[in-house]
């Protein structure tokens, strides 16, 4: 029997175990999250420390969460405090580094400047990042800070923005960090799910893609199903409609799948992060499949848990 083991470090503080814990992580999301709630007293060094009586815990403190087990711990977290909540336990709420880049405005305007670029000027030197060779034409924000900039960037030109062990990934929302699949089996390590299987006969897909010019113009196409569930994809500089209609329509036959929609809840191994590759076997239908991953919830310190959303077969 496996034992689940933790380590637990904020600011000065580190210690094992918490009572309750739960963090929400995707690249949709621009932050991820992380809340727990510590007991009053914490043991620490060997003396116990009053969490409850004293102001050990404040607002900017660094945090890192290692989960697992049989001692066996990976990094499900890092960022920093962002607020402490007093009671018993004592809840302490935590954003990743993007909590860093809530703090000094900025004020930036070009007639044409590429991703890069506008990451370069306006993220604090210390910041290291990845992000995709485009141009985004005419930019300005005023008096706004960087993780405001980036909410724009993903708001006005699709382009998502999300931190990975420090580093930050702008422009897609799928970087193919590990592409070796993750694999989970029905009626084994699938605790519970949310799951539905369908046909291509089911799935009624519309399809609204976007495509940004460099002057910030549009060109839009819509194709599909008239009564079906609606995707919108963007694009980058494709000058001609009836081009843009190609790519749609051929989209939607990787949307229309054969498959699994929803999300399923598993043990905390193997561990699962957004865009990672995960394979569902069920061997009652004789159904193997693998999909992307869009977002993950790690859960509970009595049971770890992840709880795994899916966003389309590939």
């Amino acid at each position: 029997m496996v034992t689940i083991s933790s380590k637990i470090t904020i600011g000065d503080y580190t210690f094992a175990g918490v009572v309750d814990l739960a963090i929400s992580s995707s690249w949709d999301m621009l932050t991820d999250r992380c809340e727990m709630s510590i007991p009053s007293k914490v043991l620490h060094n060997g003396l116990f420390v009053d969490f409850a009586n004293e102001r050990l815990v404040k607002r900017g403190d660094k945090v890192e969460v290692l989960l697992g087990y049989d001692g066996n711990l990976t990094k499900r977290f890092s960022g920093y405090v962002v607020a402490v909540k007093a009671g018993s336990p004592v809840r302490i709420l935590c954003e990743d580094e993007m909590f860093v880049l809530k703090k000094e405005p900025v004020t930036v305007s070009y007639e044409s400047v590429t991703l890069k670029q506008l990451l370069t000027d306006i993220l604090p030197s210390e910041i290291k990042f990845k992000a995709v060779d485009i141009s985004l034409g005419q930019f300005r924000i005023t008096d706004a800070t960087p993780a405001q900039a980036l909410e724009e960037l993903k708001k006005t030109y699709h382009l998502h923005s999300w931190f990975r062990d420090g580093v930050l990934y702008s422009g897609l929302a799928y970087w193919n960090l590990d592409s070796e699949p993750k694999r989970f089996k029905f009626q084994y390590n699938i605790i519970s799910d949310d799951l539905e299987y369908r046909t291509q006969d089911d799935i009624k897909i519309k399809v609204k893609a976007v495509s940004m010019l460099p002057d910030n113009s549009k060109i839009e196409t819509t194709v599909g199903d008239a009564d079906g569930e609606l995707r919108t994809l963007h694009f980058y500089n494709i000058t001609s409609e009836t081009e843009l209609n190609k790519i749609a329509t051929e989209q939607i036959n990787t949307l229309r799948y054969e498959g699994w929609f929803g999300s399923f809840e598993t043990f905390g191994e193997p561990q699962v992060k957004h865009g990672d590759f995960v394979e569902l076997i069920d061997e009652r239908f004789d159904r193997v499949g693998t999909y992307l991953v869009k977002k993950v919830e790690p859960k509970g310190m009595r049971g770890l848990r992840q709880i795994v959303y899916l966003d389309r077969k590939v």
